[in-house]
């Protein structure tokens, strides 16, 4: 900026402080509703500045409920790790019980069950703890 006129390439990278400058000798003054009625230069310019705070507040809460929400799948996932691990060793346990029933000599019909059963809780269990980032995104659509 030089000799009060706005330079294009720079007026891009003013900031409030720059802006407060420009109006009012440096300090924030206060406008009466006396100095705004019939001056609509001055009215555009505070409904332009009001939107733009308007915007800025919206990305700051959008920004807010991301992070909340990041904090929340922080603080869960040990939770869904532990419950991952625990369905994981229960199917673990399902499948060998039902592997040793299938290589019996007689094995009884529902061994085939209780191994296909303890299969899927250990898939299940990897899986979960895979996808439960975006399970999460899922469940929290309105955060976005």
């Amino acid at each position: 900026m030089s000799g009060g006129v706005i330079n294009v390439e720079e007026s891009s990278a003013l900031t409030v402080a720059d802006i407060s400058s420009v109006y009012g000798g440096g300090s924030l003054v206060n406008i009466g509703l006396e100095k705004l009625v019939g001056n609509e230069t001055a009215i555009q310019q505070l409904m332009n500045e009001h939107n733009h705070q308007a915007q800025k507040r919206t990305e700051a809460e959008r920004k807010l409920a991301d992070k909340e929400s990041e904090i929340e799948f922080l603080k869960t996932s040990p939770f869904m790790s532990v419950i991952g691990l625990i369905v994981g060793a229960c199917g673990a346990l399902v499948m060998s019980i039902g592997v040793n029933l299938l290589t019996s000599d007689k094995p009884p019909e529902h061994a085939a069950s209780l191994t296909y059963i303890g299969f899927g809780l250990v898939l299940f269990s990897g899986i979960a703890n895979a996808l439960y980032p975006f399970a999460r995104r899922m469940f929290n659509w309105n955060l976005k």
